[in-house]
């Protein structure tokens, strides 16, 4: 799975790409500071995850970057990254086509359609994988 990690902050970039680079079945094909960069990246090459902060590098905004990524690569998973505890920041990053949320003071992450149910960031990332290898399977026999 190729991963995309967009952090401003250094040191949560680095930890997130120390996380990847250990885990089997991922391959970090950029990790960058900026919003503006990340959809560059996408109009480039393929992403199959991507991590985005809330507000990046330049007070670029991650979730005006979340919605002209999945203009370009619709199947992209995107996992928005955020410290700010705002509903607005939340319905924002749903209306903007966001996968998930993960709260970068928790352990937790709000997924699915209703954002409702809480669980594991290790837990969502092997679901994601598990179900990205299942459709590149189907993809081969076709």
């Amino acid at each position: 799975m190729r991963v995309m990690i967009v952090e401003d902050q250094t040191m949560i970039r680095s930890l997130l790409e120390s996380y990847f680079r250990v885990e089997d079945g991922y391959r970090i094909t950029a990790a960058i500071p900026g919003a503006k960069q990340a959809v560059e990246v996408c109009r480039a090459s393929s992403v199959d995850l991507i991590l985005m902060d809330v507000q990046t590098e330049n007070r670029e905004n991650g979730l005006t970057a979340v919605r002209q990524i999945k203009a370009i690569q619709p199947k992209s998973k995107i996992i928005v990254v955020t410290s700010l505890i705002d509903c607005a920041v939340l319905d924002e990053a749903k209306r903007a086509g966001a996968d998930s949320l993960w709260y970068k003071d928790s352990t937790q992450m709000l997924s699915g359609k209703r954002w409702r149910g809480n669980i594991s960031f290790r837990t969502r990332l092997r679901r994601l994988r598990s179900a990205w290898q299942k459709a590149r399977n189907l993809q081969r026999r076709n």
